[in-house]
């Protein structure tokens, strides 16, 4: 949760755009879901808690930079088309946070067959289907291209972007 939205963010000022890299990310939290749930129903009793818990820690890896990187996307498109950020992204991050409140409330009350989706691995499988389908509609998103760098001679930590990390030394940081 802390080191991988600087990672990918990383990744996305370099060397993928950050559309694509967003769609990667929920297509690989959302596989890492679908994977748990098709574990934890095939394992009956003899769940392994590692197992299942590595499966979620990577999707729970590749979540949490989407949410930087649908910021950016979001900055990219309103600058491109003309907008003022400060003025017109306030609503689109609402409806984003709407959105996610709506799925946690699809996940509290929906059941099949008397199965609640919250006390089964339905919930996991749920995650599994919107990972993929936001994994095909950011591929529909207009292109945010990667600053390439001005070609100058770099270290290996600034060409790896690892010169972000230094902002850790701030304690406000």
């Amino acid at each position: 949760s802390i080191f991988m939205p600087t990672l990918m963010g990383i990744v996305a000022d370099k060397y993928i755009p950050a559309q694509k890299l967003l769609g990667y990310c929920h297509g690989i939290a959302g596989a890492a879901m679908a994977a748990a749930s098709f574990y934890g129903m095939n394992a009956g009793a003899d769940v392994a808690f590692g197992a299942l818990f590595g499966l979620y820690a990577i999707s729970v890896a590749f979540y949490m930079p989407t949410i930087a990187l649908s910021n950016s996307v979001a900055y990219n498109i309103l600058e491109k088309n003309g907008y003022d950020t400060v003025k017109d992204f306030p609503p689109i991050r609402v409806f984003g946070t709407v959105g996610f409140i709506c799925a946690m409330l699809f996940v509290n009350f929906v059941s099949i067959d008397g199965v609640q989706f919250q006390n089964s691995y339905n919930q996991f499988i749920t995650s599994g289907v919107i990972g993929v389908a936001m994994l095909l509609y950011c591929f529909t998103l207009p292109n945010c291209p990667c600053n390439k760098g001005t070609g100058e001679k770099q270290t290996l930590a600034e060409s790896f972007g690892l010169n972000a990390f230094r902002l850790f030394k701030d304690k406000q940081m």
